[in-house]
């Protein structure tokens, strides 16, 4: 799933937004801290804290508080397991596996 798709699916109606967020995880292996985000990204307190809580429950960010503020880190593979499992039709899924396994006993057989 592309980033542009991923906005999309987050925030159907302002996907910028969330792509101002997740760009500025850009090159932060230290992870960011919301005063930094909201100076990247010129969102308002309010506004990024909604955005923090829709990423954290798809769990795409995961928060440490290890240190005084709080620093916000991406979690992609986390995402990718999620979006697979919610949006993929499991039954589908199965029977697709199920045909490609079949036809390929055939064709060795």
């Amino acid at each position: 799933m592309a980033l542009v798709d991923l906005c999309r699916f987050l925030a159907p109606r302002r996907p910028q937004n969330v792509r101002q967020i997740l760009d500025a995880f850009y090159l932060q292996d230290d992870g960011v801290t919301k005063a930094e985000l909201m100076r990247q990204t010129g969102l308002k307190q309010r506004t990024l804290e909604y955005y923090i809580t829709k990423l954290r429950r798809w769990k795409i960010i995961r928060t440490s508080r290890r240190h005084s503020p709080a620093r916000y880190f991406l979690e992609p593979k986390s995402f990718h397991v999620r979006l697979d499992s919610m949006l993929v039709d499991p039954l589908r899924y199965f029977t697709i596996k199920l045909w490609q396994s079949g036809e390929r006993a055939e064709a060795v057989a």
